[in-house]
């Protein structure tokens, strides 16, 4: 296998506390990961429609507002592209939710921001989303007292 070189996606401390995620499809891929600010950080993905030789700017898939939000963890299945993202519920980050959208028309328009953990956890770490007739998401939810519970959630 021959291998380009590296292309920078993020500025130094873009990504340095958190994963960052690709998912692909003939021509088209996007990479998630989570742009810092001043109060916090919010998720973001960048798009290449020519097998990565260009990428667009960096797309924000959070509000980039308080509360922060973690890196997107992207996946693309039945013609639609799929992210969820871990946010904070409050300003002080004491409680965290997974949300989720998705985009039918390659990343242009996406769905508002939905809740998919529920409100009994009280922290949240998104896995990901698939497609098999309905969407299926799933995450690690942690209760009240720490243990970590594995759910998933299904959705048309």
């Amino acid at each position: 296998m021959t291998w380009s070189p590296g292309v920078t996606l993020a500025p130094p401390g873009g990504t340095t506390r958190w994963w960052i995620d690709a998912a692909a499809a003939g021509r088209k891929a996007f990479v998630g990961y989570a742009v810092p600010d001043g109060s916090g950080s919010y998720a973001v993905y960048r798009r290449t429609t020519d097998f990565g030789l260009h990428w667009g700017a960096p797309v924000a898939l959070s509000p980039d507002t308080a509360p922060p939000a973690g890196p997107p963890v992207l996946s693309y299945r039945g013609g639609t592209w799929r992210a969820t993202f871990e946010r904070c519920v409050t300003t002080e980050c004491s409680e965290t939710a997974v949300y989720y959208r998705e985009s039918a028309d390659g990343g242009s328009n996406w769905s508002p921001p939905e809740r998919i953990s529920d409100s009994n956890v009280v922290a949240a770490i998104p896995g990901g989303a698939s497609f098999a007739g309905k969407t299926l998401v799933v995450y690690t939810g942690f209760d009240s007292s720490g243990i970590p519970w594995a759910y998933v959630r299904s959705g048309s």
